[in-house]
């Protein structure tokens, strides 16, 4: 009985602790770099894409909850594409996108290092949409982009002293991106590095 009890404070305790924790919102800055492709089918065969690197910076806004969770809210910058050849074209589809992922984090509360593992979605709006080539092939396929993108998001990292952030993330698109009139069929895929730090 009395092992009982002592669980049952020491479970009550723990969520106390977190929801504490939860009251400490924390508002950041983060930037890194971006090594984007895309997975592109044009009449139902795959195209052989090379990547693209960019950058990506902006927001994000930390929320602690009970039982080391939290969640974690981007709004971010982010350059996006890939490189390939049809026919004798070269094509560069270069992309500004506003993404805006919403992980949903797992925290391992140690001292002065914090790892961390966060999953969820992303929404991301194109800013920009630069499509290159060396003939006509660039004008229809820019024209046939849609204006917003969906997927998955995986992230892992690490929160130091409580201000710096590190962090490796991975997004997968779920939608097609191309909304032409050709049999093409384009999503996103997305490599992030990033350092953040928490200003308040």
């Amino acid at each position: 009985m009395k092992l009982q009890v002592f669980t049952l404070c020491l479970f009550l305790s723990l969520v106390s602790a977190q929801t504490v924790q939860a009251r400490s919102n924390n508002f950041g800055i983060k930037g890194g770099i971006n090594f984007s492709d895309q997975s592109i089918k044009f009449n139902g065969s795959g195209i052989n894409t090379s990547s693209y690197t960019g950058f990506h910076a902006g927001i994000f806004y930390k929320l602690d909850l009970p039982l080391f969770l939290g969640i974690q809210a981007e709004v971010l910058y982010s350059q996006k594409g890939s490189h390939y050849s049809s026919g004798n074209s070269r094509i560069k589809n270069h992309f500004d996108y506003l993404d805006i992922p919403v992980y949903l984090r797992w925290n391992l509360a140690l001292p002065l290092v914090k790892p961390y593992a966060g999953i969820g979605p992303y929404f991301a709006f194109p800013l920009n949409k630069e499509v290159t080539g060396t003939d006509s092939f660039s004008d229809w396929e820019k024209s046939g982009y849609n204006n917003s993108d969906v997927g998955i998001g995986a992230t892992l990292g690490v929160e130091m002293f409580d201000r710096l952030q590190v962090s490796l993330s991975y997004q997968w698109g779920l939608k097609n991106i191309y909304g032409g009139i050709y049999d093409v069929k384009a999503k996103n895929k997305n490599l992030e590095i990033s350092v953040g730090v928490l200003i308040f």
